[in-house]
This record gives structure tokens, sequence and C-alpha cells, in this order.
């Protein structure tokens, strides 16, 4: 009995210390970021505030302004305390001290691809989205069912923000304009036109089926001469690189015997 007794306590013990080491942690780790936003508060301004904000929404991202703008002074800070100890031994460390300025533009870099990754990703799911969206509405569904399906059916960031924006709506906030929150949210000019549908058919009450139908057409034409428009532009990229690597060296080796051959004659 005695020893169950002393087995239990020390497996109890033995919890007892995970869970209070992962409190640690977890305490630590909430020090350390409100640190970084208490340091990212006394330096950004409301402008500057807001535009980070809004770059952290498109891209994707569920991170504090503030906490962004703290990381960035850390590493640069981290930098520059470890290159003035070494500037005081020699100056040949002097090159290091720009790295505090690349550190420091390295997350603003970081967060304009993520950004410009996620909008890529919802042009790209757009014409599927307006097809698919089309066709159900064509059955005979009413349009919040018809997001939720077409979304649903694309996947990716645009059915996360569709999803928002329906919920935004079920909250009590009109549907048109959840959707034109969620366009001006997300910056994308192809959902931006949309919407713009959307609503221009909900107002003159015409059929929102064949409007998207029309819609998705003019989509799709659009997509092909944005092709058709990159494939000109490889093609002109094309010629500089065809000519050193490929025609300047064939010049060079079938022009050689016959320079040597006039060469020995003259």
């Amino acid at each position: 009995m005695k020893n169950r007794y002393y087995t239990s306590s020390r497996l109890l013990n033995r919890v007892c210390g995970i869970t209070t080491s992962s409190k640690k942690s977890f305490s630590t780790q909430d020090r350390y970021t409100r640190s970084l936003c208490r340091t990212g508060t006394r330096i950004l301004s409301e402008e500057e505030r807001s535009v980070i904000s809004l770059k952290i929404v498109q891209a994707g991202l569920n991170i504090k302004p503030e906490w962004f703008q703290g990381l960035k002074m850390f590493l640069a800070g981290v930098v520059v305390l470890l290159c003035v100890p070494l500037m005081l031994i020699s100056f040949n460390f002097l090159f290091l001290l720009p790295l505090a300025l690349v550190l420091y533009l390295l997350p603003n870099a970081w967060l304009n691809s993520k950004r410009k990754a996620r909008q890529s990703n919802i042009r790209r799911s757009l014409s599927e989205f307006t097809l698919l969206l089309s066709t159900v509405l064509t059955s005979g569904v009413n349009l919040i069912t018809g997001l939720k399906e077409a979304s649903n059916a694309t996947g990716g960031p645009l059915r996360d923000e569709v999803e928002r924006a329906i919920k935004n709506h079920m909250v009590g906030e009109n549907l048109i304009d959840a959707l034109a929150n969620m366009a001006k949210r997300t910056d994308v000019d192809d959902l931006n036109s949309l919407v713009r549908t959307l609503n221009q058919a909900s107002v003159s009450g015409s059929s929102l089926a064949e409007t998207m139908q029309s819609h998705s057409e003019q989509m799709r034409l659009v997509r092909k001469f944005e092709t058709m428009e990159q494939a000109g532009k490889l093609s002109v990229t094309m010629i500089f690189p065809v000519m050193i690597f490929i025609l300047i060296p064939c010049m060079m080796v079938f022009g050689y015997p016959a320079m040597y051959a006039l060469m020995r004659t003259f």
C-alpha cells in the first residue's frame, strides 16, 4: 500500500513538474511577446500601424503590428550590440554594421512576399470560383449558398475570405457590404470587379446566374490575353540570353577558322 502511494505521489510530482515547466515556458514566451509589443508601440505612429495592419491582414497572418515592429528593432539591435564591442577591438569589423539595416528591412520583405503570394493565389482562384458560382446559381440556390459551395470547392485563401464575409453577414452586416469589405481587405482588382458585378446585379434585379456566367466568360478572356501578353514578354526577354550564350559563341566558333586563315594569308 505504501509503495503504491509512493509511486502515485512520484507520478503526480512528475506531472506537476512538467506542468510547472510548461507554464514557465509559456510565461517566458509571453514576456518576450509583451516586450516586443511595448517596443513597437513606442515607435509606431498611427499611420504606420494602420499600414502594417493592412499588410498583415492581406498576408493572412495573425500577428500584431506592434510585435512586428518590435521584432524589426530587436533584430537590428542585436547586430548593433554585437558590432560595438568588436569595433572597439578593431575597426575592421565595421563592415558588419550594415547587417543591422538588412535585418531591419528583412521582415518587411518577408511580409510583402507573403502578401503578394496570397494575393496571387486569390487572383488565380477567381476564374474557377466565378465559373463554379455561376454553375451553382444556375441550379436555383441563393447567393449565400452559392458563395459557400463555390468557395469550398475552390479552397485556399479565397475560401477563408468568403467564409469571413459570410460570418460578418450572419452577425448583421449587409452581404454586399461584407463582400465589398472583403475585396477592400484583400486588395485584388479582379475580386473588386466581381463584387461590383454582384452589387449591380442585386441593385438592378437582373439574374445573378446569367450575370456570373457572362462575368466568368469575360474573366476567361482576360486570362487568355494576359497569358498571351506574358508569353510575348518572355520571348522578348529571351533575346538577350540567346544572343549572349548561343549566337555569339556560334559566331566565334564558325568565324575563327576564317579569321585564322586570313591572318596567315596576309
